[in-house]
């Protein structure tokens, strides 16, 4: 729950696989206490970030593990892989990302204690077929809920981006003040550090607020 996003995602997704295509969701398989699911997907590999702006067909699988621990908690093992490649730049590109996350939240009291803690780590690969890059990073966020209207956060970020200039690491603590999904207020502090430069901190204020004639709440 912080206002930007971490930065291996930035540097190996930038705005995000929004891509045109299909996607198969395979029936999901229980295995007592978990469930898991596979995703297929063909789309237009039109990444900038990872595909160069390409037209050729990339594929997507997505396989996810769901455990229930309890009334009040679960965990989730995942696994991402993409492969793309795009003919006018003679490049091949493969992403593999791997994340596991853990929730509680207390039964009959979610809307005053709910912790999250959630791990992510990327390889990325661009072969022009003369060079090849190689890139990695990895993301470690938790929130904690304190009562109904106040939520503290923390994320630490690394990357190694293809190997283009330094190492970076990113620390990003929050405390938001919530009032409902469409209105909040949540204040955030950025601390990144190249590892042969100048740290940079950056402060940053987040508000949401949604006016019409639907109320957000009912009174």
């Amino acid at each position: 729950m912080e206002v930007d996003r971490p930065l291996p995602s930035l540097a190996f997704l930038g705005d995000g696989l929004t891509q045109a295509g299909g996607s198969i969701a395979l029936p999901t398989l229980a295995l007592g206490p978990s469930t898991q699911t596979l995703t297929v997907e063909f789309t237009r590999g039109s990444n900038e970030a990872l595909f160069e702006g390409g037209n050729e067909i990339s594929f997507l699988g997505n396989f996810q593990s769901f455990w229930d621990l309890g009334p009040s908690s679960y965990v989730q093992f995942a696994a991402t892989g993409v492969y793309g490649e795009n003919d006018d730049q003679s490049l091949a590109s493969r992403l593999l990302e791997f994340d596991v996350s853990y929730r509680w939240r207390p039964a009959g009291r979610a809307m005053y204690r709910d912790f999250t803690l959630k791990g992510e780590w990327y390889f990325a690969e661009k072969d022009f077929g003369v060079v090849e890059y190689t890139g990695n990073g990895g993301t470690l966020q938790a929130n904690l809920r304190l009562n109904r209207r106040w939520i503290v956060g923390a994320r630490a970020d690394y990357l190694d981006g293809y190997g283009e200039g330094a190492e970076i690491v990113q620390f990003v603590p929050s405390l938001t003040w919530w009032q409902t999904e469409w209105v909040f207020l949540r204040l955030q502090y950025n601390y990144l550090k190249p590892d042969d430069g100048k740290a940079n901190h950056t402060l940053l204020l987040q508000t949401v607020w949604a006016v019409g004639p639907h109320k957000h709440e009912t009174y």
